[in-house]
């Protein structure tokens, strides 16, 4: 095998190990979309945070490892979550927000494959 060769197969493993931990994260981050979505959900910043925070390091991951259809879709999540955090409350809007993306989070997931 080349060297080229090699160094493919060898990327390739680390994908395919960050898909596999990713995979649970993702599932988090769904989930706690969907609470944080619910039309009776109290505002709840320190879990606005956490998702926040687990999409930042989700989106920088997938990047780096060759899923960017995931970092494209997590960026603007987290950006929007740091504006609701910001506002300190949460709309209908950002509800429904919030409910959609867990739907393309849970999408991106399934894409994985691992």
């Amino acid at each position: 095998m080349t060297a080229s060769g090699e160094l493919a197969e060898k990327l390739r493993a680390i994908a395919l190990r960050w898909a596999a931990q990713a995979k649970p994260r993702l599932a988090a981050l769904e989930e706690a979309l969907h609470l944080l979505g619910a039309p009776d959900a109290a505002f709840d910043a320190d879990k606005l945070h956490q998702a926040q925070r687990n999409a930042h390091g989700l989106a920088g991951g997938a990047g780096t490892v060759g899923y960017p259809e995931i970092s494209e879709a997590l960026i603007p999540l987290e950006d929007r979550l740091l504006a609701m955090i910001e506002a300190g409350r949460l709309d209908m809007a950002d509800r429904a927000y919030l409910r959609e993306q867990a739907e393309t989070i849970s999408a991106l997931a399934r894409s994985l494959g691992t």
